[in-house]
């Protein structure tokens, strides 16, 4: 079950198929100065679909967080994974996008919501996508820590937040995440976009039982 990366407006603007460099810890900074935590994580593989579906099953019941205008959720709808929500705080985008795909994708929903603020109860998902969202808040210091907090508790205990950014595992799951809220297990993969050898990261952190 593979699908190509998905076109993703913030932070990306095309389209394009990543490899993965190499597995990490999560406590690597990707220059080879390990920290704590995590356990290291090697996968094979050529898009971001590989990376994915470890942590996912067709009955999760996934949160995409600050959506925007990334078709990454379409894609993962058409194979198999159609529990979606997703939110952002553009009311305007997230009409656009029923429009566009009420009618191929029925299960998927689209919400306005505050990252920071989420209105739903606690252990609500099973899974929660952040890809460049939390990259986009971090510069508010208390807003983006209340935004780790709010995945926290909207995971159900076991279930894992899915960080896809340009930050390292030593910026985005030690000085961040975990200095936000007490998560258990967090892998790291590392992967390029081979023209520009630019590194992102794809942090796995698991809510604990």
């Amino acid at each position: 079950m593979h699908w190509r990366t998905a076109h993703v407006e913030r932070p990306w603007k095309e389209s394009f198929p990543y490899h993965i460099s190499r597995g990490l810890r999560s406590g690597d900074d990707g220059d080879g100065e390990e920290d704590r935590g995590g356990e290291e994580e090697r996968r094979p593989g050529k898009q971001i679909g590989d990376l994915l579906k470890p942590y996912l099953t067709s009955e999760s019941k996934i949160l995409m967080l600050g959506c925007g205008n990334s078709n990454m959720s379409e894609q993962m709808y058409r194979h198999g994974f159609e529990d979606i929500l997703n939110v952002d705080i553009s009311e305007n985008l997230l009409e656009k996008l029923r429009q566009r795909l009420s009618a191929s994708a029925p299960r998927m929903r689209w919400q306005y919501a505050n990252a920071s603020a989420l209105d739903f109860p606690e252990k609500s998902f099973d899974v929660i996508i952040d890809k460049g969202t939390f990259d986009a808040m971090e510069q508010n210091k208390p807003l983006v820590a209340a935004a780790f907090r709010e995945a926290h508790r909207t995971l159900r205990p076991g279930g894992f937040l899915i960080s896809v950014t340009f930050n390292s595992a030593l910026q985005r799951v030690e000085n961040q995440l975990r200095q936000a809220d007490d998560w258990g297990d967090c892998r790291t993969v590392v992967f390029e976009r081979p023209a520009q050898k630019q590194r992102y990261y794809l942090h796995a952190c698991q809510r604990e039982q």
